[in-house]
């Protein structure tokens, strides 16, 4: 009974302290439902990399509560959907959208910038531009 009343606080603490936050600011959601992603409507959509002989080489697809891998040539995709094993965190301005998820027992980071309404930037760390345009 104690542990009810501990969690019933703790989550109206944290309803208390919710607040709205305009584009330019930073927004920090930790999903405690474990259910989905919330990713930004600027972010909606396909996106996909191509070589310079016009490949597909594969990308992105980001739902209202869904984050999906396109495969090279674009023949395969797979969502996370529910499967994630701890909550995933992200971080949402009006230009950048970073998340964390964790699958299967590993960790993976994202961070994607906003270039325009048609191109993305994946940041990835490792020096290499990767740039998506919108389907």
């Amino acid at each position: 009974m104690r542990n009810l009343i501990l969690k019933t606080s703790f989550f109206f603490l944290l309803l208390s302290s919710c607040s709205s936050s305009s584009d330019n600011e930073s927004n920090t959601n930790t999903n405690n439902n474990n259910a989905h992603l919330n990713p930004p409507t600027w972010i909606h959509g396909s996106w996909v990399q191509y070589s310079s002989q016009q490949i597909n080489l594969g990308g992105f697809k980001f739902t209202n509560n869904d984050f999906c891998v396109i495969a090279i040539y674009g023949n395969q995709i797979s969502c996370f959907g529910q499967t994630f094993q701890t909550p995933p965190t992200e971080v949402i301005t009006s230009t950048e959208y970073k998340f964390s998820i964790t699958s299967a027992g590993t960790t993976n980071n994202y961070h994607f910038i906003k270039l325009s309404n048609t191109q993305i930037k994946f940041e990835n760390n490792d020096g290499i531009e990767r740039i998506y345009t919108k389907q």
